[in-house]
């Protein structure tokens, strides 16, 4: 199977999108911004439903599904935002193909991206197909990213290893909600939450008294509630039980919100 990096590689070339120059460029430059084109359109019919077997389309259900391939010159973090929004999904028959809306529908969704940060796939999804005849499809909306590409390193004061600890990093509010033993390599868990977020964080160390390091492996994550009262939480393992520790953690210092608009049209060839 091709690695993730290879098959972004054959979408880059068949898209002619070849090598990016970077001089000195600053990252809110217009040649620093990213830019978005269409990658693949796929149009997915109503399967039959059998008795005793089933048949799915892999990757999605019936309807209209547009990818795209969002380059960011830049690298570094880059994260699509939920604010993103598909505005239009029509063909040229005036037919809207983003179908009814529910209260869940996520109509924009991260597909693959790279680690450096720099290529992203992005699926725009609609539940209904093309009218029969139709030569076109055309989209339009705003992506938003969390992007930065600075960072600096910070450090906790010692932090007591119990719930209802709260301590600042990087400008930002934490919490312990949960401290848990474990069984096997892993001593205890600690769960962390604050409505801030944790995207500010590029890495981190867990210290103990002594200042030298605990091993700990990142474990679950999440964003619970409703709009203005949502919560993140981070699950960090420890290979060790202290009463305090410090965090020593690399920062991004440039963290900002970019939008981007998309304004494309598609020929079927049907």
């Amino acid at each position: 199977m091709k690695s993730l990096a290879t098959r972004l590689a054959l979408i880059l070339a068949l898209l002619g999108v070849s090598g990016l120059a970077y001089g000195d460029e600053t990252a809110g430059s217009p040649a620093m911004k990213p830019s978005v084109r269409l990658a693949r359109i796929a149009i997915r019919g109503p399967l039959p439903k059998l008795k005793g077997e089933r048949l799915s389309w892999n990757g999605g259900k019936h309807g209209t599904e547009l990818t795209l391939l969002v380059v960011n010159p830049t690298g570094g973090l880059f994260q699509l935002q939920q604010s993103s929004s598909l505005d239009a999904l029509t063909d040229d028959r005036g037919t809207d193909l983003v179908g009814s809306r529910q209260r869940h529908d996520r109509p924009v969704g991260r597909m693959q991206a790279t680690s450096d940060g720099r290529y992203m796939l992005v699926r725009l999804k609609g539940k209904l197909r093309p009218a029969r005849g139709s030569k076109a499809v055309h989209a339009k909306g705003r992506l938003v990213f969390k992007r930065a590409t600075k960072s600096s390193k910070v450090e906790t004061a010692s932090i007591a290893v119990k719930a209802g600890t709260t301590f600042e990093l990087a400008g930002r509010t934490y919490t312990i909600q949960h401290v848990t033993p474990q069984k096997g390599r892993e001593a205890i868990a600690i769960t962390l939450a604050s409505k801030q977020g944790f995207d500010a964080i590029k890495s981190l160390r867990i210290l103990g008294a002594d200042g030298k390091a605990i091993e700990h492996s990142g474990g679950f994550s999440g964003r619970f509630g409703s709009s203005g009262s949502r919560m993140s939480t981070e699950v960090l393992f420890l290979e060790a039980k202290p009463d305090t520790i410090r965090i020593a953690a690399e920062v991004w210092s440039d963290l900002h919100d970019i939008e981007v608009p998309f304004d494309l049209n598609a020929g079927l060839g049907l």
